[in-house]
């Protein structure tokens, strides 16, 4: 049984872990003026596998991968680590921080649709019309704007679309593991894969750290130890002492704080009209969460 104080201090470690997220997109913004968007995952990682080996260490030292399942961390890796996160940073590289975030915001609505088709699950009428409310919202960000996009924003918006898509299903191809290993061996094993995939490029690309400013070596180092390893922790917690669903609504408000921190580091701003689609972007996909949810509940009651 979680005590009030435990879920008090995990209300209030969910609203630094926004913060550590938002700040881990500014930084990936300022930085991707300096690495290509694989070199600078591979960084990330090979810093953050250092904060993951600890945290395994300390959980299950002794668990270790089945070799039937290698195949699957490697799929895993593809998709989720370097998939997801590499489109992620090639999408911030032509696009404002804030809107990548909203797009992102529509991996729940991505989850649903792969539900439907996947696994023909039947969508509520209700969730349909949030994910209406959704599109619509994207529609309103974009929409005014999409004329005078260059080509490399509307690839840009196409990358981030993929990369929701992708990280939707790389949460179904995971879950597939959670009844075999707990969350410290899955993050482990999938960095490692992830790693040895991109480390090859890594070194043939040998990026130069030359031109490299103090500050942006510092914000790599940040998202290493503080986007891998420590953001990681928090989010576990988050999901152990308040649930699922309230994990997926706290990030499902990624958008306000990377908009605030790009407006106040970055200098990037969002039109009126663009924050009210982001708004309703956001509101809708959070009716979307609440209402999977209770329809989950009520199938298990």
């Amino acid at each position: 049984m979680i005590s009030n104080v435990q879920k008090r201090v995990t209300y209030i470690l969910a609203i630094l872990l926004l913060l550590i997220w938002g700040l881990d997109f500014v930084i990936c913004k300022a930085a991707l003026s300096y690495f290509e968007p694989m070199i600078l995952l591979t960084l990330k990682y090979a810093i953050g596998i250092f904060v993951v080996i600890v945290i395994k260490l300390i959980k299950t030292p002794k668990t270790m991968i089945k070799p039937k399942h290698i195949p699957i961390f490697f799929l895993c890796a593809l998709m989720g680590e370097i998939g997801y996160f590499g489109l992620e940073y090639s999408a911030i590289k032509v696009m404002p921080v804030a809107l990548v975030t909203v797009i992102l915001a529509f991996v729940p609505i991505f989850s649903i649709l792969i539900e439907r088709v996947v696994f023909k699950q039947k969508i509520h009428y209700s969730i349909v019309f949030g994910i209406i409310i959704s599109v619509l919202g994207v529609g309103i960000i974009v929409g005014p704007h999409f004329g005078g996009l260059g080509s490399k924003s509307i690839i840009g918006l196409v990358m981030a679309f993929a990369a929701a898509f992708l990280w939707s299903a790389y949460n179904f191809l995971t879950e597939s593991l959670q009844n075999e290993y707990d969350d410290s061996t899955i993050t482990l094993f999938q960095v490692v894969a992830a790693l040895c995939i991109m480390a090859p490029y890594a070194i043939w690309r040998q990026p130069d750290f030359s031109g490299v400013s103090t500050e942006i070596l510092i914000g790599v180092i940040y998202l290493g130890i503080f986007g891998t390893g420590v953001a990681y922790l928090i989010y576990i917690r988050i999901i152990n002492h308040l649930g699922s669903t309230t994990a997926a609504l706290f990030a499902n408000f990624l958008p306000l704080s990377s908009a605030i921190l790009a407006w106040m580091v970055l200098g990037e701003k969002l039109s009126l009209i663009q924050a009210i689609g982001a708004i309703i972007v956001v509101v809708s996909t959070t009716y979307v969460i609440k209402k999977k949810d209770k329809m989950v509940k009520n199938e298990k009651s």
